[in-house]
């Protein structure tokens, strides 16, 4: 039987994406232009949908 190494994996150091610091509403979610600038900035962008909107 073949033995088991481990690796511990490096992990990328990237910084944090800050869409919702300089918000101009209120309320956790970053404006749609904040969003699209971070995409063209080649960040990630994490897009949900209104908790109360009936899924349809």
């Amino acid at each position: 039987m073949a033995e088991k190494t481990t690796r511990k994996r490096s992990r990328r150091q990237t910084p944090a994406l800050k869409l919702a610091a300089g918000r101009r509403t209120p309320g956790p979610f970053a404006p749609i232009e904040d969003a699209v600038a971070a995409i063209k900035a080649g960040q990630m962008v994490i897009v949900v949908d209104d908790e109360d909107r009936e899924n349809e």
